[in-house]
């Protein structure tokens, strides 16, 4: 049967007119239907709900970053990211292209403010996070790498697609395939729940909550020192979990925890480092107990490369830990 797969072209529009246009015509000569914000290039909230019912009757996502991060919405996140976030919550296969060495790009078509530039970093680590990705330095690079990916979704991930109105099917087959996709579905979210309950499930062996452990760490206030901390695993986790909300490389994680052991317990003092094998130790302990995910994927600029994030049990977990409580009346 002759199908037909609609591909959703997602980008900035103003500096990537010439980059969609590549894809545009890339993704027509697969045998796919573009769609985008042609349709719609003014970007607003009402605009938005009808970008995601598009979205949901696409096939394949694509994303093209350049150098700018977009117009944001009221939360001050933009709308290219929300589409994103909203095509990976729907399950919808992503094929991400992103420019090799956003700062080679023109000014011109390059975001000046510096939020503006942390958050398109923050948005590159994102959706290059679990996913191999493709780099891209001009649009002409474009259209052969789109054509490879796309054969490839389809080929490996293949999805509904859509058939002309007047080609006969079998109401029998027709009952077949919906029976036969509607299991598939199900079998799915089986297999997620359980890879879940596999990485969150927490050790019953294992040291947490108001048990201690003892970390130790160098600083320097003109001469160099040492300090040490008895600490609970819940203080442990309460300075660790809300660096973990994004995910994080391994190795830029542990730079950051000297200064917060630091900063947290008033230890006065400059170039504050917790023991390697200690930063180890937490590392291994938080995620025996379900409470952060260790995993490996490519990094921004090539390579792979150890990342860290919170779990769902330990997005909780940090809430209770964390959160402030009212106080009692009366």
């Amino acid at each position: 049967m002759d199908k037909r797969y609609q591909v959703f072209i997602s980008s900035t529009f103003s500096d990537l007119k010439e980059e969609r246009r590549a894809v545009m015509q890339a993704v027509m000569k697969v045998g796919c239907i573009p769609a985008g914000m042609e349709l719609f290039p003014a970007a607003d909230e009402q605009q938005l709900d009808f970008i995601k019912k598009v979205i949901d009757d696409c096939d394949y996502y694509l994303i093209i970053i350049g150098g700018r991060y977009g117009s944001v919405t009221a939360d001050g996140v933009s709308y290219t990211e929300k589409e994103y976030d909203y095509a990976v919550s729907k399950g919808i296969k992503v094929l991400a292209f992103l420019h090799r060495d956003p700062s080679e790009i023109s000014f011109a078509k390059s975001d000046v403010d510096p939020t503006a530039r942390e958050k398109l970093a923050s948005f590159r680590s994102k959706v290059s996070t679990g996913r191999l990705i493709d780099h891209w330095n001009t649009a002409a690079d474009l259209p052969a790498s789109v054509a490879l990916a796309l054969i490839s979704a389809i080929r490996t991930y293949p999805a509904t697609g859509w058939v002309r109105g007047d080609v006969a099917t079998a109401p029998e087959l027709l009952a077949q395939t919906n029976q036969l996709r509607n299991e598939n579905d199900e079998l799915k979210k089986t297999v997620q729940n359980l890879q879940k309950q596999i990485v969150t499930a927490p050790r019953l062996d294992i040291a947490g909550g108001d048990e201690k452990f003892t970390v130790f760490g160098k600083y320097y206030d003109g001469f160099y020192r040492t300090w040490s901390l008895q600490l609970t695993w819940n203080q442990i986790f309460g300075l660790v979990g809300p660096k973990l909300y994004s995910p994080i490389a391994v190795q830029n994680l542990e730079t950051t925890l000297g200064p917060a052991f630091g900063e947290a317990f008033g230890i006065n003092g400059s170039g504050h480092t917790i023991s390697k094998r200690d930063f180890e130790t937490i590392t291994i302990q938080l995620s025996a107990l379900g409470l952060i995910k260790v995993y490996q994927a490519e990094a921004v600029k090539g390579g792979i490369q150890a990342f860290c994030t919170l779990t769902d049990t330990g997005t909780k977990r940090l809430t209770e830990i964390r959160a402030i409580k009212k106080k009692a009346e009366g």
